[in-house]
């Protein structure tokens, strides 16, 4: 069982390792220092970060760490700059991440709304946790595996959504931050 602190203690963990993995690609770091701080001030991730768990049994999937940096827009924002605006910088990160049989999805944003809103069609059997923001949940654990299928969903499901969802605007940022 995964009680209510040990999902918080798990979450902490899974954002101190995306923290340290945005390092590792040049140019991605979108987690702003104040998050980190606050990470080790309150041992637990800042309320603008969402984080799942699953019991993941691999098979022929490929991903071990998948990382999408991006750029939110706020409406306000888009009211007054228009969708013209040049990205400077990236301020959001989707990352998933397999360790051993646990797969790990967390994503960030300086929207709260927007990230604590975000919501996945559940995959098969009720595999896949949502364990930051906290929960009163008691989590059943290993309870199902994922699948592949449902780990390729996961990993992909909020890119997919920006892209279509928000496609000229997140293309355009993208390639202006790719071009700079």
């Amino acid at each position: 069982m995964i009680t209510p602190e040990h999902q918080r203690i798990i979450a902490t963990w899974a954002s101190l390792k995306a923290m340290v993995a945005e390092f590792t690609e040049s140019g991605r770091v979108t987690t702003h220092h104040s998050q980190r701080k606050y990470l080790k001030d309150h041992l637990s991730p800042p309320q603008t970060w969402a984080i799942w768990i699953g019991p993941y049994l691999r098979g022929s999937w490929a991903g071990h760490w998948l990382s999408t940096p991006f750029l939110y827009h706020s409406p306000k924002q888009e009211l007054r700059w228009g969708t013209n605006v040049r990205a400077t910088h990236y301020n959001g990160h989707i990352s998933t991440q397999v360790v051993g049989q646990l797969f790990i999805h967390v994503i960030r944003s300086p929207a709260r709304r927007f990230v604590q809103g975000w919501r996945f069609s559940a995959p098969d059997k009720g595999s896949l946790f949502r364990i930051w923001p906290p929960t009163d949940t008691i989590i059943k654990w290993p309870g199902q595996f994922m699948s592949d299928r449902d780990a390729d969903y996961v990993a992909t499901a909020m890119h997919n959504f920006l892209i279509e969802r928000i496609g000229p605007t997140l293309a355009k940022a993208v390639s202006d931050l790719n071009s700079s």
